[in-house]
């Protein structure tokens, strides 16, 4: 046994070193599929198609133009109160007079900030416009509208938010909700590691995850949603290498714009800033206190606590935020009482993808031809188009009513294997442009 020992020894610590390169090599590899990804481009962004802006101007008829049919599609939400200050996104009628806060846009010639007009009625024709500060204008422009997008492949809606730009209050509130220790920890939250292992070892499965921000990441981004031990120790040590090899601001930078916020159809919400647009129709810089708190609650399960399919959850989850930022002493007792109080105050961003399909393919068409599909897909192009999407709507209307009262009146003119069909192009005779 004495002269066997030495040579056992030698061997195990062969396979033992064989065991650290082939782990060493295995880390490094991983670390590569980590880096590819986080250094070169993170998000795949949809291009959007915009329909041609409303322009207000004295003598114009809100009522042809459909003004508050407009206002409400693209989300404004109609102000209650006569005397509150009205926020972007957000309007008031009153007798004679419309006051509207137009949102910040980008225009292909330049960008547009928030803004306060006060339209003066005479009937239904404005009269006089004028700037919050009384001084009368020429004429000035609502946001254009998006008619279309196109997708890639995952059907992903995201607006990318630099993290200057996300309001300290609703980093505060996702830290504190999804992981207090973020600024401490190096990836991988021990404590909460443990207490998952043994709700999951009592449950005999995994019940429990006890992820920081940087392993929930790490998952989104590179692994599947399957709930296993090993998957989970991938996506620790994946959590690790990120907290090595990058800062904490651009580790919470791409979690804010990869977090997964809900569903708009098919099409899959990621980001704060899509989740603001599309739950209140606000960039995510004017969000205010309670839409913070609603919005980092979400994050925990946005089908289960979705506002729209479960508003009593939504409000509950919301509160709870709102008590945690309370006892952590990033707000006050005031804006706390009158912050839960608050109505969900949430919308749906309205994209009608249908409003001029011919229209959109043969954008489509040349835009892929000129850029290529991929680029096209997810490189978030901006496309400002000549379409007037209410005159679209009319015009659609127009011919559906039409034929089918044409069918009604004279039956003879339908064919068994061919429905009445009809087509309708307008444009402005100064320009050619399609409307």
């Amino acid at each position: 046994v004495r002269r066997h020992l030495p040579r056992a020894a030698l061997l195990l610590a062969i396979l033992l070193l064989l065991l650290g390169v082939f782990a060493l090599r295995a880390v490094s590899d991983l670390e590569d599929r980590v880096e590819a990804r986080f250094e070169g481009r993170l998000f795949a962004v949809p291009s959007r198609v915009y329909s041609r802006p409303l322009e207000l101007r004295p003598g114009l008829d809100v009522e042809r133009v459909r003004l508050r049919t407009r206002l409400e599609r693209m989300g404004y939400v109609a102000a209650v109160s006569a005397k509150r200050t009205l926020r972007p996104g957000e309007y008031r009628q009153t007798p004679g007079l419309v006051e509207i806060h137009r949102r910040a846009s980008r225009l292909p010639d330049r960008n547009e900030p928030a803004r306060l007009f006060q339209l003066r009625l005479s009937g239904t024709r404005i009269a006089a416009l004028r700037d919050a500060s009384g001084d009368l204008l020429g004429s000035a422009s609502l946001e254009p509208e998006i008619i279309a997008q196109f997708h890639g492949v995952e059907r992903a809606d995201r607006k990318l938010e630099a993290l200057a730009d996300v309001p300290p209050l609703l980093v505060d509130a996702i830290i504190a909700v999804e992981d207090q220790s973020f600024f401490e920890h190096s990836g991988i939250h021990l404590w909460r590691i443990a207490g998952a292992m043994l709700a999951n070892l009592r449950a005999g499965r995994v019940v429990q995850g006890g992820s920081t921000l940087t392993q929930q990441l790490a998952k989104n981004f590179y692994l599947t949603r399957e709930r296993t031990l090993s998957r989970k120790g991938t996506e620790a040590l994946m959590a690790l290498l990120l907290e090595r090899n990058h800062t904490k601001r651009e580790i919470l930078e791409a979690y804010l714009n990869e977090v997964y916020m809900g569903q708009r159809g098919s099409v899959a919400i990621h980001g704060v800033g899509e989740a603001a647009q599309h739950y209140f129709g606000k960039q995510v810089g004017d969000l205010t206190l309670p839409e913070a708190a609603l919005i980092a609650g979400l994050i925990k399960g946005p089908n289960l606590y979705s506002p729209y399919k479960h508003p009593e959850a939504a409000r509950k989850r919301r509160d709870l935020v709102l008590s945690i930022l309370r006892e952590q002493d990033k707000i006050d007792r005031d804006a706390y009482e009158s912050a839960l109080i608050a109505d969900l105050g949430v919308r749906d961003v309205y994209v009608d993808e249908h409003v001029a399909p011919y229209f959109v393919e043969e954008l489509r068409q040349e835009l892929s031809e000129r850029y290529g599909e991929e680029i096209l897909q997810s490189e978030g192009m901006a496309i400002y188009s000549t379409l007037d999407a209410e005159l679209q709507r009319a015009a659609n209307a127009a011919v559906t009513t039409r034929l089918a009262r044409l069918e009604q009146d004279y039956p003879s003119l339908r064919r068994p294997d061919s429905p009445l069909q009809a087509a309708v192009v307008a444009l402005s005779p100064a320009s050619g442009e399609i409307l």
